[in-house]
């Protein structure tokens, strides 16, 4: 299991070097016309640290195709280090299952990167996610009743989680408090290996070849 945390701007310029992180996920994107300022300083910095992290966009529900192309065009040297991911709640929650999988579906179009997606726990039993779910990782919220956890708060997580058979990522609190940071923070265990995270993260990918032999000689073809 590793622990991190998910920033946006309203964290400012935090200082990651302080905490004792694995991971951080910092927010990228916004709609069609945002770039939260202190991602790439934060993205910069956790690779300089050797932490593994991520990126997301936070969509707004407008149009599923743009609002990839927008984190796509603004994230391009991210994908196949960091973790993607679509964060899906506030007003794009209306939209519904069939934005989430269009927006996705683009990406992967885009990169050839499956993205993870992040919704609170009652969003994964609003909708069928199905589709959804064949091929994406689930960063889910869902606060037990303890205030101010940290790290060391390993609670077990309980409720159905919709089409998913397990969870990638689970936000536990948005008040947990760590050292070196004065203040709330939203606490992640994610449930992976670092050779997963990276799995995750596009670092690592399944070859697709074919192999063609008789007695005498082996071929492999190899897609490029």
């Amino acid at each position: 299991m590793l622990d991190g945390i998910d920033i946006s701007s309203w964290q400012g310029n935090i200082d990651l070097s302080k905490m004792p992180l694995d991971f951080v996920m910092v927010k990228a994107t916004e709609g069609l016309n945002y770039v939260n300022p202190y991602c790439e300083p934060k993205v910069q910095q956790a690779r300089s640290l050797g932490l593994k992290w991520g990126f997301y966009h936070f969509a707004n529900g407008t149009d599923a195709v743009a609002e990839a192309d927008w984190f796509v065009k603004n994230c391009n040297g991210y994908f196949g280090e960091g973790i993607p991911v679509l964060d899906f709640e506030a007003d794009a929650v209306a939209q519904g299952a069939d934005w989430a999988r269009t927006f996705l579906s683009r990406v992967y179009e885009r990169t050839g990167i499956r993205a993870m997606i992040y919704m609170s726990h009652n969003v994964t039993m609003k909708y069928d996610w199905t589709e959804v779910a064949k091929d994406h990782g689930l960063w889910i919220a869902k606060y037990p009743p303890v205030t101010h956890p940290g790290f060391d708060y390993e609670p077990d997580f309980e409720g159905a989680i919709g089409a998913w058979e397990n969870i990638a990522i689970w936000q536990y609190a948005s008040d947990g408090r760590i050292p070196g940071y004065d203040g709330n923070l939203d606490l992640n265990h994610a449930y992976m290996t670092l050779d997963a995270w990276d799995k995750y993260a596009g670092k690592v990918r399944e070859s697709k070849h074919a192999v063609l032999e008789n007695d005498e000689y082996r071929v492999t073809i190899e897609e490029k």
